[in-house]
């Protein structure tokens, strides 16, 4: 049997979050990954450009308030204990920001719940292209 890496990763960070959600802190988290495209190719083949992390700021907006957090040099932010609700999740960086995990930047978070986001930064698009 062929194991996908990626989804056994993603399966083993699901499960600690689920174990630990009767001793979590009160409050919502937004946490995610961003990568940044590096080669210009085919359009077609697009989803096949290597990533890395970028420096790019994300922030989430919800009832007047603003609440930012920095990319790592891993790819990685996070915001911990906001107030559940109503969030805005945008990634501020050069160049198109395309989301893969969600069709909105909307999300509501109850408490003690998360929203995962993935984006991608593509340097070499044009503002307003289709690529």
């Amino acid at each position: 049997m062929v194991v996908n890496r990626k989804w056994e990763k993603e399966a083993s960070d699901d499960l600690k979050y689920l174990r630990g959600l009767p001793t979590a802190p009160r409050g919502a988290t937004i946490h995610g990954s961003v990568f940044r495209y590096t080669t210009l190719e085919n359009p077609a083949s697009k989803a096949m450009r290597a990533g890395f992390p970028p420096q790019a700021k994300e922030s989430s907006f919800a009832a007047g308030q603003v609440y930012e957090a920095f990319v790592d040099d891993h790819g990685s932010f996070g915001l911990v204990g906001l107030p559940p609700g109503r969030y805005e999740v945008i990634l501020n960086a050069d160049g198109k920001v395309d989301s893969w995990s969600h069709k909105s930047t909307l999300v509501e978070i109850a408490d003690q719940g998360c929203a995962r986001f993935t984006f991608w930064i593509d340097p070499f698009a044009e503002q307003g292209s289709n690529r």
